[in-house]
């Protein structure tokens, strides 16, 4: 399973405080990322269970996910999900889900980009490779490199405190309230100004 810090889990720890808290957020969430983009199994699993109760309950509950079928490939992701939602306090995760959805898709186009690239080194390679293999090898290489995003991708908050933290190690002041500890490296830094806003 997943060490827990990973932008697949962290997805998985903010689909499930939303599926608690606001099942319909936790839907579009859903619609913008596949199971199949979810390397770690156990998450992949919690997904798809995610993805399976909040299709066909309005308002769902803890059975709706016990009685899931993938319910014993899941459970170890789902209580690791909930001990960290508990531990890093309400919403802290589902307050970055935009920002995990994004890195947890763009892990998702690079595995299949180099997947594509080694399958087509590979064939070209071996020996008594026809043309046409060679051609739809290239072919699924030049899809999946379309996948991939280029340009400026807007940041989230969350991304603009990662840079900001990475770029200068200033001692921080503990806030109390553990979403912004949390995301701001644990506490609001010395000497800087910082805004919280929200939609």
């Amino acid at each position: 399973m997943d060490d827990g810090s990973s932008p697949e889990f962290c997805l998985i720890c903010a689909l499930v405080e939303m599926t608690w808290d606001d099942p319909d957020r936790a839907r579009s969430v859903v619609r913008e990322v596949r199971a199949e983009d979810i390397a770690d199994g156990g998450c992949r699993s919690t997904f798809r269970i995610i993805d399976d109760v909040l299709s066909s309950v309005e308002a769902p509950k803890a059975p709706d996910f016990t009685r899931h079928e993938l319910w014993p490939d899941a459970v170890d992701c789902v209580s690791a999900a909930i001990r960290a939602s508990t531990a890093a306090g309400k919403a802290t995760f589902s307050i970055g889900v935009h920002r995990y959805l994004r890195l947890t898709k763009e892990s998702a186009v690079r595995r299949r980009v180099e997947g594509a690239a080694a399958d087509l080194k590979a064939l070209a390679s071996s020996r008594g490779v026809s043309s046409v293999e060679l051609v739809q090898a290239a072919d699924a290489v030049k899809e999946a490199a379309l996948c991939v995003q280029s340009g400026n991708v807007p940041k989230t908050l969350c991304d603009a405190i990662e840079e900001f933290l990475h770029h200068d190690k200033t001692p921080t002041v503990q806030t109390g309230f553990m979403p912004v500890d949390r995301i701001c490296g644990g506490g609001l830094p010395v000497g800087g100004l910082t805004v919280l806003a929200a939609p």
